[in-house]
């Protein structure tokens, strides 16, 4: 027998050999995903699988001829390699990724704010908010958000929604009488709001004086919030005469942007401070005083007091189920100064929902 036909032979062999394996191990797995595995023998007989299943007995013969070809040739070193060459192509993008991540998180935290914030019960902020309310007292997106409803809502916080943000051009100074304001506070439930022994999983939905139903959410959870007998979660628009007289009053901002896109996003890629990032760098929170009876918010021009800065991008790599990043995390700065200008009551004592 000459060389040719040995190599031929041998190739046709465990090629075929191979082959089997691969329909036979295809056939039990199409059988498993209808949920009965020995079934998928029944199923080969039908044309139409014909196609799925040499896409894997194909490919299963091809490596059986290589391994018989490699092994004749006296190559067989190559199969100690061949875990060596998998690791490194598993690994490679991994670390690759992982570091790329790390270099851009450590780059966008570099430009990250955390001052002293002023104590907000001295302060009349204006909240800019991404996100949906769900739950209790949150806007579903920071901690920030939720401890600024326990401690400033009963006395009322100025708010305005990202996505009611119309017809504005935000990269000039913007009228804060303009915006749509709305007054969030939390209020003494009426009794016939208090939950009842079978209703404490219900939502409370609150009457509006036209007799529709008033956005809102009663407190459910009170485990943090003992002295809390009963109290209900209001939101009401302020009219033109009430944002002209709130306007006035507004020294601070609040940006919660949760990741929102919205119209302001157009009047801080303006901010000095803010170019040249990453792509998709988004402002995940900013505290920024504003000058009382001005009246404008001047998103460019803003001196932040706190900027956190989230960037979510991610490099894939070659095998991108085992390249996610995960070296890198973001990090949130200024947290106990936010519990601070939250906690500290406007007579200088402590507010009793932190």
């Amino acid at each position: 027998m000459g060389r040719g036909e040995q190599i031929f032979r041998g190739v046709t062999r465990w090629g075929l050999i191979g082959f089997g394996i691969g329909w036979v191990v295809a056939a039990f797995g199409l059988g498993c995903l209808y949920g009965n595995c020995p079934a998928g023998f029944l199923i080969t007989i039908y044309p139409p699988t014909f196609a799925l299943l040499i896409t894997v007995a194909g490919p299963t013969a091809a490596v059986f001829a290589a391994a018989w070809l490699l092994y004749w040739a006296g190559l067989a070193w190559i199969f100690k390699w061949i875990p060596v060459v998998g690791g490194l192509l598993a690994l490679a993008p991994w670390a690759v990724t992982n570091s790329h991540q790390m270099w851009r998180v450590w780059d966008v935290e570099a430009r990250e704010i955390a001052k002293p914030l002023p104590p907000m019960a001295e302060r009349t902020p204006l909240v800019l908010f991404g996100g949906e309310y769900e739950g209790r007292l949150t806007f579903n997106c920071s901690y920030t958000m939720l401890l600024m409803h326990k401690t400033q809502g009963p006395g009322g916080i100025l708010a305005a929604r990202l996505s009611s943000l119309k017809g504005l051009d935000f990269t000039k100074p913007v009228a804060l009488a303009d915006l749509p304001l709305e007054l969030h506070s939390i209020e003494d439930a009426p009794e016939a709001l208090l939950p009842g022994p079978d209703a404490a999983a219900e939502p409370w939905v609150i009457p509006a004086e036209d007799g529709g139903d008033a956005p809102g959410q009663a407190l459910k959870d009170h485990s943090d919030m003992d002295d809390v007998p009963g109290e209900a979660f209001r939101i009401r628009a302020l009219s033109a005469e009430e944002r002209k007289a709130a306007a006035q009053e507004i020294d601070y901002v609040i940006i919660s942007g949760c990741r929102d896109h919205s119209l302001i996003d157009r009047g801080l890629d303006l901010h000095p401070g803010l170019q040249d990032l990453p792509f998709d760098t988004r402002v995940s929170l900013a505290f920024a005083p504003l000058q009382k009876g001005a009246g404008v918010l001047n998103l460019a021009a803003l001196d932040f007091d706190l900027l956190d800065l989230d960037w979510r991008d991610m490099a894939e790599g070659l095998i991108p189920w085992v390249s996610r990043a995960n070296w890198a995390r973001d990090r949130s700065p200024g947290i106990g100064y936010q519990v601070e200008a939250f906690c500290v009551a406007a007579e200088g004592g402590r507010n009793p929902a932190c």
